[in-house]
């Protein structure tokens, strides 16, 4: 841009600011040059809280990949241990399955009074529901974990 095409841009914008009564022309624009003077003299200060919150930004950068790796090798050790504990259910001549909606089934079965069978974890005895009144069993077979729905499939 040349001087010329920066002084009319200059003086657009005054008078764009004059006609919304940002600055005046009686006071000779004085209200701009002072904003001017006090950005000039505030531009180290700025500069140093930019530099300040750099560094903090960098801290905390920091500190969320430390957490990251602390998540990601707790979610490997997890992942060890389910592979572990797979293993372990697995080994001999029983297979394990996964149902996640036996507690569902089972109350299903007791209402019905259809006199299914299942069987427990633990024991390889079969469980009869239809000697049972409605509703769950005052104590539940402590071998099954609430929530994992384990049967062994014979």
């Amino acid at each position: 841009m040349t001087f010329r095409e920066v002084k009319a841009h200059a003086i657009f914008y005054l008078l764009e600011l004059e006609k919304q009564g940002k600055i005046t022309r009686d006071d000779g624009y004085q209200g701009i040059l002072n904003a001017i003077a006090s950005d000039v003299r505030s531009k180290h200060r700025k500069r140093l809280d930019r530099r300040q919150e750099k560094e903090y930004m960098k801290g905390a950068l920091k500190q969320l990949s430390e957490r990251k790796k602390f998540f990601e090798e707790k979610i490997e050790s997890y992942n060890a241990f389910v592979d572990g504990a797979m293993n372990t259910m697995q080994r001999g001549n029983q297979k394990w399955v996964f149902c996640s909606d036996i507690p569902h089934t089972f109350s299903l079965a007791l209402f019905a009074g259809n006199g299914s069978r299942f069987l427990l974890p633990s024991s390889q005895t079969t469980f009869e529901t239809s000697n049972v009144r409605a509703g769950f069993p005052s104590s539940a077979p402590s071998s099954t974990a609430p929530g994992l729905g384990m049967t062994r499939a014979s």
